[in-house]
């Protein structure tokens, strides 16, 4: 558990008196203006200045955050391995108190002050002063708009941060993951979309991450035949434009046949059928290294096999536009 508590005076230590005494706050200063950007984006644009390490020892770390000189409205927040704990606090003569215990701890804890307000007199400065078993420390810190100053405890027999660095790490990686897959969703449906009004010969349907496209009449094929007609050498020059805009993605040419003749030239067949198609993609500019090819034979009918029309309309070709990951 922890604990932040706002502390009693406490006496300062001599340098920082010392420091105090020297300082003059100009007449007409003003404190920079806080900053409207989040704490976190700012830890992560900075650099973290290690000032020291400090080996614990005892059952209890106990941190006290002071000004460091006069009080000038320096105002910070406080990480604790990269987690915000504390936020947009102003540094007093009273200090912020934290009590860790220590056995609960990892075995490397990065204590991290990050400045939002310079005050009067930048840079931002602050006396920390931490007990813990029977030691007692002061530490000078500094934290600028560039830097944040950081003191690093090392716990021994404390937890390996790695268990939470590695979760926080899968903790990412979903994130990211459903953040990839939600550009790539919507991606897919702009695509999906543009091919609709630029080619009203086809038919458009999304699949998961996948776009299939079909054509109504240019790509039904004569019964045993793999030859291609001008409209659907037309439509498919039309395709070739679209796919420009979306160059991440791959085509997948997929052959099909009706049930008749037997099931083994029927495979031949649908890849003889998804060959032409990618020979004149690949003539009118496609790059072969875009492209696959795949006979289905008879295995995948879109209609039932049990009119002369619906064997007609299994004779096809339908084209897969698939993002590459």
């Amino acid at each position: 558990m922890i604990q932040l508590q706002l502390g009693a005076s406490l006496s300062f230590h001599p340098r920082r008196v010392e420091r105090s005494a020297r300082v003059k706050v100009p007449k007409k200063a003003m404190p920079k203006p806080v900053s409207d950007t989040s704490s976190e984006a700012l830890y992560q644009s900075r650099k973290n200045k290690l000032f020291r390490e400090i080996t614990l020892s005892g059952d209890t770390l106990v941190i006290r955050l002071f000004d460091n000189a006069i009080i000038d409205n320096d105002t910070v927040s406080l990480f604790l391995n990269g987690q915000k704990y504390v936020s947009r606090q102003a540094l007093r003569a009273q200090p912020y108190v934290f009590v860790l215990p220590i056995k609960e701890m990892y075995d490397t804890t990065d204590f991290v002050m990050l400045a939002e307000s310079m005050g009067f007199i930048p840079p931002n400065t602050a006396l920390l002063r931490t007990n813990y078993g029977t030691e007692e420390q002061y530490i000078q810190m500094e934290s600028t708009d560039t830097t944040s100053a950081m003191i690093r405890f090392l716990n021994p027999g404390g937890r390996p941060r790695m268990l939470m660095d590695l979760a926080s790490l899968e903790r990412d990686r979903i994130r990211d993951s459903t953040v990839r897959m939600d550009r790539l969703m919507s991606a897919m449906d702009k695509h999906a979309d543009e091919i609709r009004t630029r080619i009203p010969s086809a038919e458009v349907l999304r699949q998961d991450t996948r776009i299939k496209v079909l054509f109504s009449t240019g790509m039904m094929f004569q019964k045993n035949s793999f030859e291609i007609g001008e409209s659907y050498k037309y439509d498919l020059a039309a395709l070739r434009n679209l796919w420009q805009q979306f160059p991440e993605s791959r085509i997948i040419i997929e052959g099909h046949t009706d049930d008749s003749g037997p099931e083994l030239l029927n495979l031949v067949l649908s890849r003889k059928r998804a060959q032409v198609v990618f020979d004149y993609l690949q003539l009118i500019g496609m790059p072969v290294s875009k492209m696959d090819i795949i006979g289905y034979g008879e295995t995948q009918p879109k209609y039932p096999n049990d009119t002369e029309e619906n064997r007609r309309k299994n004779r096809r070709v339908e084209i897969i536009i698939a993002p590459e990951y």
